[in-house]
């Protein structure tokens, strides 16, 4: 799946008209029509492409090997393998010209005097979603309870508020984890990025459940939600959303047969997701990954998927499993335990501590009382004694007569 995408998506790096004939060329007298150019509203709008995800690695991954082998029984990997470029100015131009017609089934648009046309149908063509009726073990979902019973009847202590209108990444269980982050990044992009709420709850819950997940379906409805709460409104709101599914527009436009000059804008990088982004992504979790597994609602299909032989990890220093992953969620937690009881010890060494200096301080402000009144006294005794002396000389030797006095 994912070599026929990168190989059809690097015939259009070279050129995406080669699926139609090139316009006829206009006469030497004149120069070729320059193309529309996006309103300045939309000429700075930023881009959004879809996300190539590392398949091998997360076919071994024993957190991921569930979500992959849910996408592979539903034939919805092309998903996660988009590499087609992105046409920038063609972009902007879809999107700025973005409407709907009464009568016509999805999504119109014009480019350069052409009409672009772009279904679900459409959409699940250049993903390669295909699968023949009987070989799909999935029923379509029947029940369309509102999202606060699915939350909690099949999403039990998962829920983000107390109105169970939402879902918490940090509290779904492990195995829908990828799901959750292909789901964002390549489904329904313009979502919470803490919360999960509507069409994002009823596709984790088909997954779970064992259900069908139209995936092409909630891409069709997001691009009815931009043009709903961005394109329409007067003046333009929303200015800092991007514009969804860059680069799987490419793969729309050549099957719409849409002329792509030899000269036009290209950009042919697009983002990934491997091992270490799935590291990052399961570390920010505030607790143990995922929530315990109901294995009463793990659906079991006769289709198992054929043994894939293990990818080494090719010397990467970020690399670990889920085991040691946990050890060493283990080991963080006992040094913040010994942390705690240090910290413990050192608030009461310095309560004694600051009890011992208050008594000896006490202690030396009373004995310095005392020696000031020692001090007082023996003064006290001083003058008494001298008083008393001088009274002893006076009595025991009087003063001589004075002399007589001469006739």
């Amino acid at each position: 799946m994912s070599r026929r995408v990168t190989a059809r998506a690097s015939k259009k790096a070279r050129g995406a008209s080669s699926s139609a004939p090139p316009p006829p060329p206009s006469p030497p007298s004149s120069p070729p029509p320059p193309g529309d150019l996006p309103r300045p509203e939309w000429a700075s709008r930023p881009l959004h492409k879809l996300t190539q995800f590392n398949l091998p690695f997360f076919q071994q991954d024993e957190d991921t090997t569930w979500a992959v082998e849910q996408l592979r029984l539903r034939q919805q990997l092309g998903i996660c393998a988009v590499t087609a470029p992105t046409y920038p100015r063609l972009v902007r131009l879809f999107y700025q010209n973005l409407h709907e017609t009464p009568t016509s089934v999805g999504l119109l648009s014009d480019i350069d005097g052409h009409v672009v046309h772009i279904t679900s149908a459409m959409i699940a063509k250049v993903l390669e979603f295909f699968a023949k009726p009987e070989d799909q073990p999935f029923p379509e979902v029947e029940d369309r309870q509102p999202v606060s019973r699915l939350i909690q009847q099949y999403f039990p202590g998962a829920h983000g508020d107390p109105s169970f209108t939402c879902l918490r990444r940090s509290k779904l269980p492990s195995r829908l984890l990828l799901l959750d982050s292909v789901v964002h990044k390549n489904v329904l992009p313009l979502g919470h990025r803490a919360e999960r709420r509507l069409e994002f709850v009823r596709v984790l819950h088909g997954y779970q459940l064992g259900y069908q997940v139209p995936l092409e379906d909630f891409i069709l409805l997001h691009l009815q939600k931009f043009l709903r709460e961005v394109v329409r409104p007067t003046p333009l709101q929303n200015l800092t959303w991007p514009l969804p599914f860059a680069n799987l527009l490419t793969l729309v436009f050549e099957l719409n047969h849409l002329p792509i000059a030899e000269d036009e804008e290209i950009d042919r990088g697009y983002p990934t997701f491997g091992q270490r982004e799935w590291q990052h992504s399961i570390s920010r979790i505030p607790q143990p990954v995922g929530a315990p597994v109901d294995e009463a609602q793990d659906p079991v299909h006769d289709h198992p998927a054929p043994p894939v032989p293990p990818v080494p990890p090719q010397g990467d220093p970020l690399y670990m499993t889920r085991e040691e992953y946990l050890q060493l969620q283990h080991s963080v937690e006992q040094v913040h335990h010994t942390l705690r009881d240090h910290h413990q010890s050192l608030m009461e060494l310095r309560t004694d501590f600051q009890a011992y200096r208050d008594y000896s301080q006490a202690r030396f402000d009373q004995l310095h009382a005392d020696n000031l009144a020692i001090q007082q006294q023996g003064q006290d005794n001083a003058f008494e004694t001298r008083a008393l002396m001088q009274a002893l000389f006076a009595q025991h030797f009087p003063p001589p007569p004075p002399p007589p006095a001469s006739p």
